[in-house]
């Protein structure tokens, strides 16, 4: 089975984010956390941009609009990908929907792969 960091890195840039993007660290970092412990994504700012922020020597804030670009990015980059798991999306996703996306995304591939 690959490496979950591997496979996060993989949806990114098949969603058109590039790993010379601000965000694509911060959002690959997120996932993983909300991976490990889906506990730590509804109280966001807590549990994932205050420890993302201090593991990068960075602002809580510039974690979360990195995030959000990222986000934006990937929405004008393949809709349906998100209209998929969310199809009442009008818009690019909110950060915490798009860790939710993200997650059940990762979760069903690991359901296909086993």
């Amino acid at each position: 089975m690959t490496n979950i960091c591997d496979r996060i890195r993989r949806v990114l840039r098949d969603l058109g984010a590039n790993h010379t993007d601000r965000g694509f660290r911060y959002t690959l970092i997120a996932v993983k956390l909300v991976w490990e412990t889906e506990d730590n994504l509804h109280p966001v700012r807590k549990k994932v941009y205050d420890v993302i922020a201090k593991r990068e020597h960075c602002h809580p804030k510039a974690v979360e609009s990195a995030i959000r670009e990222i986000s934006r990015k990937a929405w004008k980059f393949d809709q349906a990908f998100f209209l998929n798991y969310e199809a009442s999306l009008l818009a690019a996703p909110s950060n915490v929907k798009l860790l939710e996306i993200l997650l059940r995304h990762l979760h069903d591939t690991t359901e296909r792969e086993r």
